[in-house]
């Protein structure tokens, strides 16, 4: 899956080890999820990342930056996790059912993110939220993975099928 977002850091994030970008992320995300946009403080992240100030300006121009990576990588998770499940050869409504128990799993599982994605859909960061809405717009209209899966889904619950009563779900 295309990840849209990798625009927002400098080429020298992606020369660090994965366990150092995994952390100045894990940490960032925690900091805006909790802080809030406007109240996050890169020392903090710095700090809590054990990296330098200095050191997450040579990864990020700017805050918004390193706040739209940190949105962009979770969302890249999630847009995997989901695809893996597409991508299995189940009956449709087997499928669907997979893929709401994914991503309720993902969303109890990581509830930061949830706090997250509230942050960037507040009045307070209109702007921040359009310029996420247009960057994930962008991402799913390249994705032709995405729309073709959809297709294929709908295609499929179209058709005609025979489904066993399922008492465990009444």
């Amino acid at each position: 899956m295309p990840d849209a977002f990798d625009i927002y850091h400098k080429p020298t994030f992606d020369n660090i080890s994965k366990e150092k970008r995994q952390k100045i992320l894990t940490v960032a995300v925690q900091e805006f999820a909790t802080q809030g946009f406007e109240n996050a403080n890169i020392n903090t992240i710095a700090k809590k990342a054990e990296v330098s100030v200095g050191s997450l300006y040579k990864y990020f121009d700017t805050k918004t930056d390193l706040f739209l990576t940190c949105v962009g990588h979770e969302i890249s998770f999630l847009g995997q996790l989901l695809q893996s499940v597409t991508e299995q050869d189940d009956d449709i409504m087997l499928k669907f059912e997979k893929l709401i128990r994914a991503a309720l799993t993902f969303s109890r599982e990581n509830a930061i993110i949830n706090k997250l994605y509230n942050e960037f859909t507040t009045e307070s960061n209109i702007m921040l939220g359009a310029q996420l809405v247009e960057q994930m717009e962008a991402l799913t209209a390249k994705d032709e993975f995405v729309i073709e899966n959809i297709l294929r889904f709908v295609k499929a619950a179209l058709k005609p099928q025979k489904y066993p009563e399922r008492k465990d779900l009444l």
